[in-house]
């Protein structure tokens, strides 16, 4: 008999005698990976949250630090943000990183002061705006690689957003990432109340949803599909 992806992630919990209790996000995200089907990177999320796992508090705690880094950016670009990856898609959690795309390229005196700044690595890729040659495509990131943002603009920036589904369009300002988390959690049917704080599961888990995912030349392939593990053969009993 088929299991759910819930079912598979609470025996992964059990055998690591880790509580459900106050690790509702390691739960969800856990599932939502399973629930993607047999890959090399599904699995490796899986096996690194299993080695680092972390509690609701913890996820949370590492979203605010993240803000507070990529606040550092707000300054250097005027363009929108779009957020990717597991922040809106709901299944961030401690062991995650921040990826964005930022409309318009940087201007050199934009570049130095990064470069000047500590903690971050700055590279300036071609092509050149031609209608802006002031506006430069460049990648930031930082030190320890927990944030990754790339400004671009034009072509560049539209076959780049391309790759990516389950995007939101924002600004940079205090609470911005807090509120797009907890928007995807909502959705799913979690609440998070602060006072005291608790992540309060749905009665009736959504099944997560199949994502994007990527073939070698890294262009969009066909989603995944939920298909169980083989249990003898898989790599995380």
């Amino acid at each position: 008999m088929k299991i759910s992806p819930y079912q598979q992630a609470d025996r992964l919990l059990a055998r690591r005698k880790i509580p459900r209790e106050g690790h509702e996000l390691l739960r969800e995200n856990l599932a939502s990976c399973l629930a993607q089907g047999p890959g090399e990177r599904w699995t490796k999320k899986i096996e690194r949250d299993l080695e680092k796992p972390y509690s609701d508090r913890e996820v949370f705690a590492h979203l605010q630090k993240l803000e507070s880094l990529s606040l550092q950016l707000a300054p250097f670009s005027t363009g929108t943000w779009h957020v990717f990856g597991s922040i809106p898609k709901g299944r961030f959690g401690a062991n995650s990183d921040l990826d964005v795309n930022c409309e318009g390229g940087l201007a050199p005196e934009s570049i130095e002061a990064l470069k000047a700044m500590p903690g971050w690595k700055v590279n300036v890729f071609p092509p050149i705006c031609q209608s802006d040659p002031r506006q430069l495509n460049t990648a930031v990131e930082s030190a320890g690689l927990e944030i990754t943002a790339s400004y671009q603009h034009g072509e560049q920036l539209a076959e780049r957003l391309s790759r990516f589904d389950g995007q939101v369009a924002t600004r940079p300002e205090p609470g911005f990432l807090t509120d797009m988390y907890t928007q995807a959690l909502n959705r799913k049917g979690y609440q998070v109340e602060h006072h005291p704080f608790r992540v309060v599961p749905p009665p009736q888990p959504v099944e997560p949803a199949a994502e994007m995912t990527w073939n070698l030349a890294g262009m969009p392939s066909v989603p995944l599909h939920n298909i169980e593990p083989q249990g003898g053969n898989s790599r995380l009993a």
